[in-house]
C-alpha cells in the first residue's frame, strides 16, 4: 500500500473580478506520495471562496474572500474538523474576519492564535483561537493607509500576509 496524505484545496465558489469561480468549496483529496496521485475524497465543504486554507492538527482555517458576511461588511473565517481516519471535514463555525476580502489566515507558533490579512479592508488582525478550535473576539487589529506607484490597482493597501516571529514576539 502506497503511503497517502490528506490534501485540502480550496476552490472558489462564485465569480470574482480575478477568478471564475465554479468551484465547490473545500475539496478534501488524498496525495499518493509514491505516484503524486491526487484524488478527491469524501465530500467538499462549501465554504463560499476559499482563498487560504490553514492546518493545525484536526482543524482546518479557511479565509473567505466575501465581502458581506452575515449581512456586514465582512469576510468570513471557517473552522473546520478534519476526522483523522477519513479526512472528511465538519464544518465548526464561522465567524467575522473583521474586514473584507480576506486573502490570508495564518497560526502563530503557539497556535493559540490566528492572523489575519483582509486584503480589501486593508487591515491585519489577531485572534485568540479557543480550545475547541473556534475565534475568540479579536485581540488587536491595525488599518494600514497609503497607497503605492501603481494608482490604478494600489489605491489603499491590500496586505496579502501576517506571520509572526519564531519567537512569537514580533508580526
Amino acid at each position: 500500500m502506497n503511503p497517502t496524505v490528506p490534501v485540502f484545496i480550496g476552490t472558489y465558489t462564485e465569480p470574482l473580478p480575478h477568478v471564475r469561480g465554479r468551484g465547490p468549496g473545500i475539496l478534501p483529496c488524498s496525495l499518493d506520495l509514491s505516484t503524486g496521485d491526487l484524488l478527491p475524497i469524501g465530500n467538499p465543504v462549501p465554504v463560499r471562496n476559499p482563498a487560504y486554507l490553514w492546518r493545525s492538527g484536526s482543524r482546518l482555517y479557511s479565509t473567505s474572500e466575501i465581502t458581506d458576511f452575515a449581512g456586514g461588511n465582512d469576510g468570513c473565517i471557517s473552522t473546520l474538523h478534519i476526522n483523522p481516519h477519513s479526512a472528511a471535514l465538519t464544518l465548526v463555525h464561522q465567524s467575522s474576519s473583521r474586514g473584507s476580502g480576506p486573502a490570508w489566515a495564518h497560526g502563530d507558533p503557539s497556535g493559540t492564535r490566528l492572523l489575519v490579512a483582509n486584503y480589501l479592508e486593508g487591515n491585519i488582525v489577531v485572534f485568540p483561537i479557543r480550545p475547541d478550535g473556534s475565534l475568540g473576539p479579536a485581540l488587536d487589529s491595525h488599518r494600514h493607509t497609503g497607497s503605492g506607484p501603481v494608482v490604478s490597482r494600489q489605491e489603499s493597501p491590500h496586505p496579502h500576509a501576517l506571520l509572526a516571529s519564531p519567537d512569537n514576539r514580533h508580526l
